[in-house]
This record gives structure tokens, C-alpha cells and sequence, in this order.
């Protein structure tokens, strides 16, 4: 399977974009505020050893993080826009006997109460691809 990083880095920024804005509204109106809802984001990072492996000359987590800090950066600090950052498959290890609690682990990282850049930050340079190592593919 070959996969180019800017694909992965496109779906990560769609992905947050859709998620940030609120149902029925065009960036325009979003970004001006006006008819602003409260929106609620949580971000959600894979921190299982699959994120590891290489894509190219990067990891999978390196990119990952390279494009999370760009996005939380372009967040929007305004009432009524709720950020938090959660990680999962970071528990457990790369053995059998961890699988379990790798697959089960998910812990919220910064609660979804406004937005806390520093903390979000700081919570994406601390993640490690620590868990079980799922869909082990090749991608050049």
C-alpha cells in the first residue's frame, strides 16, 4: 500500500476543520463569529506502536504531531469553542501480554473546556508510540 504524508496530513486537517465547525455554517460565518454555537472538539491521537513506523523518513507519530501543533495553533480562541486532547493505545507495550491493555486504554489528556494551546501542545509533545502494534502495513 503506498500512502504520501501530505494525503494523511490533508485527512488530519479535514478532519479537524469538519469538526470545528458548526453544523450548517460556512467557514466565513465561523470565522466572524456571528451566529457563533458553542463547539466542542476533542482531539484524538493514536499513541499505540503502530505509530512508530516509518513513512518515508518520518514516523507516523512525528507527522502526526507535526500537523496536530499546526492545527491547534490555527484554533480560534473564543467563548464557546471547547478544545480537549485525548490519546489512546499509549498504554500496555508491543507483547502479547500488553495487548489488552493497550487496546482498552484512552485517557483524556486536556478536558474540553475552552482552549488551552499550551497545555494542548504539551500534551502532543509528550505522546509516545508506547502501545500494541496494530495494522502493520509498508508504506513507502
Amino acid at each position: 500500500m503506498r500512502v504520501r504524508p501530505s494525503s494523511l496530513v490533508l485527512a488530519a486537517i479535514l478532519t479537524i476543520v469538519v469538526g470545528v465547525l458548526p453544523a450548517g455554517s460556512s467557514i466565513t460565518r465561523a470565522q466572524s463569529g456571528e451566529g457563533a454555537a458553542e463547539v466542542n472538539v476533542e482531539i484524538i491521537l493514536d499513541s499505540s506502536g503502530s505509530m512508530g513506523q516509518l513513512i518515508g523518513s518520518e514516523t507516523r507519530m512525528q507527522i502526526a504531531k507535526r500537523v496536530l501543533k499546526q492545527v491547534v495553533a490555527a484554533i480560534p480562541e473564543r467563548e464557546g469553542v471547547n478544545v480537549g486532547f485525548r490519546i489512546y493505545g499509549h498504554e500496555g507495550d508491543n507483547t502479547a501480554a500488553g495487548r489488552a491493555e493497550s487496546c482498552r486504554s484512552s485517557e483524556l489528556m486536556v478536558p474540553i473546556d475552552g482552549v488551552d494551546k499550551p497545555a494542548l501542545v504539551r500534551e502532543v509533545d509528550l505522546a509516545r508510540p508506547t502501545g500494541w502494534i496494530h495494522n502493520i502495513i509498508e508504506i513507502h
